[in-house]
């Protein structure tokens, strides 16, 4: 085989295996996990930042987890909700859009905070009705938080200009461009002081939280989750072995069936699996995925 050829085929090998690797990640886009309703209990996970999500996947959707929180309101099999986080929190609206939708669900709600469930993650927690988190957790965060580049400095080393035209007075306001005036700093900082006004009430009236106890948690300190225990914060330290515990004796039920609710993997998500040589095998826990 001479250089030529064996180029050529390389080339079709390539585009061979690329089409090949396509086939998959559609068929299984389409079908994926059969779905199933044998389990009493949805678990849905929030992991990774709370509106930060991207084409490839990753970060929590609002949307999806509404989604599923519906999924799981509509069927009559399922007794009890359980929230597994492990998130450092993220968007104020999406994580108050999911925590309204945890208060209004008519099911058992349980919150399981595993490694960190703080700042928008801990408000999704806070509006269930137990919450259960290891000892060794982050949580709480209760603050908000709002910062951006500045690059006057780098701009002025390299003689670089910026001009404003502009119609308002606070059109431009937050332009990494330009130095911000004392007066825009503290507009920002009243906006970010409303919020965070708004962030520690919802918390308090979610976890009935004293004078005394909102004090404390309206610093942004983070905890560890035996401290949240002392704070109010958290209300058993654990895991998934408490959480059953706590829904045979609410329910009053003998056995709890787990069973993941999620949503379909897109199609770029399952190419980036694809590429990066993951395994795509089905796993043996049953699961439930929002079409």
């Amino acid at each position: 085989m001479n250089k030529k050829t064996k180029k050529r085929w390389m080339i079709v090998s390539a585009i061979s295996i690329s089409v090949i690797l396509l086939i998959i990640v559609f068929s299984m886009t389409s079908s994926n996990i059969p779905e199933t309703t044998a389990g009493n209990v949805a678990v849905i996970k929030i992991n990774g930042e709370i509106g930060g999500t991207s084409i490839l996947g990753g970060g929590v959707d609002s949307d999806d987890v509404l989604e599923l929180i519906q999924e799981a309101e509509n069927n009559k099999g399922i007794d009890a909700i359980l929230l597994e986080i492990n998130s450092p929190g993220g968007s104020p609206v999406a994580s108050e859009e999911i925590a309204n939708a945890v208060k209004e669900s008519s099911k058992l709600s349980i919150a399981l905070i595993r490694d960190i469930g703080a700042s928008g993650a801990y408000w999704i927690a806070s509006a269930a009705d137990v919450v259960i988190a290891s000892p060794a957790s982050l949580t709480g965060s209760i603050g908000v938080t709002a910062s951006y580049l500045e690059f006057t400095g780098l701009m002025e080393k390299y003689g670089i200009g910026y001009e404003e035209i502009k119609s308002g007075e606070y059109k431009e306001l937050g332009s990494p461009f330009r130095t911000l005036t004392e007066k825009e700093k503290d507009i920002f900082q009243e906006k970010i002081d409303e919020l965070h006004e708004y962030f520690v009430k919802s918390i308090r009236e979610n976890r009935k939280l004293n004078d005394n106890q909102t004090k404390e948690v309206s610093t942004a300190m983070f905890y560890l989750g035996s401290e949240a225990k002392q704070l109010g914060l958290v209300d058993v330290l654990g895991g998934r072995k408490e959480a059953e515990e706590i829904i045979k004796a609410r329910l009053v039920v003998k056995k709890v069936n787990f069973i993941e609710y999620r949503k379909a993997k897109g199609f770029f998500e399952l190419l980036s699996e694809v590429i990066a040589g993951q395994s795509l095998s089905i796993k043996n826990q049953p699961v439930i995925q929002a079409k």
